[in-house]
């Protein structure tokens, strides 16, 4: 029988006669190196720990003034809404990712290189999607993006000062005003009970002919009533959810000047 290549085997240390057991991976003052002298494991670990921590830790929260700044939001925006409206991982998902591209990508190249990160890739958004299903927070965001994966995909999605308004809810609606006592009232400018973001996007009178624009202007799969995520699906789609909420925010603007 003749055997090519050679056996790997890790080798046998004794110290005062007791054999020493060989790892993969040792912890050096707090830090984790692996026998190829990598700190993969390491940066891997402290991301599950970070992820273990959502919504406690400090580096979610560094994400905050970058995605502010990008979106225009209202900064009474969640942070788990604020990712999502940018589609950017949350910080502490970004580790595990490079963390475990590190480790597992080690001496892969070309497509199966790429296979693997993706794999790794859809993993992690994964654990996104089942945080951002149970969160509490960015509800009003949800009904446009409810899944993680189709956000990502819709690249045309830009935001900006107006446009969150109107993905989040959180903006100059009398609604919400309200209930933060910033404003003597809730009640539309067209005599609704309450102003808010559904009312002003489906159902406010003052917006008929802008409303009627964009519904014929969209485009969507199924016969049938448009929804949240109908507003998205396109490019084109977007364009005329874009060219609504500019126009009622300028209506709006008139009304209160």
């Amino acid at each position: 029988m003749t055997i090519k290549g050679r056996f790997k085997r890790a080798p046998t240390v004794k110290l005062d006669g007791a054999s020493v057991a060989s790892v993969t991976t040792a912890r050096v003052l707090g830090v984790y190196i692996d026998d190829a002298r990598s700190y993969a494991s390491h940066a891997s670990l402290m991301g599950e720990k970070a992820a273990s921590s959502f919504g406690k830790s400090a580096v979610l929260r560094s994400q905050r003034p970058a995605f502010v700044l990008l979106t225009k939001a209202y900064r009474s925006c969640s942070t788990a809404a604020l990712s999502v409206l940018v589609g950017v991982l949350p910080a502490d998902l970004e580790v595990v990712r490079a963390g475990r591209v590190q480790e597992k990508c080690e001496g892969l190249a070309g497509g199966e290189r790429k296979t693997k990160k993706n794999e790794i890739l859809s993993d992690v958004v994964s654990a996104w999607q089942t945080r951002w299903t149970a969160s509490g927070d960015g509800r009003e965001l949800y009904s446009f993006f409810p899944d993680i994966a189709s956000r990502l995909e819709r690249r045309w999605v830009k935001p900006d000062y107006v446009l969150s308004q109107i993905f989040t809810g959180h903006g100059c609606f009398r609604g919400r005003l309200h209930r933060m006592t910033l404003c003597d009232t809730p009640s539309c400018y067209c005599g609704h009970d309450s102003e808010t973001r559904d009312h002003i996007l489906w159902e406010c009178n003052l917006y008929e002919d802008e409303r009627k624009a964009m519904i014929d202007g969209i485009e969507w799969a199924k016969v049938g009533p448009v929804y949240f995520e109908d507003l998205t699906a396109t490019e084109n789609n977007f364009s005329y959810l874009r060219m609504f909420a500019h126009s009622w925010h300028k209506r709006r603007t008139d009304m209160t000047s």
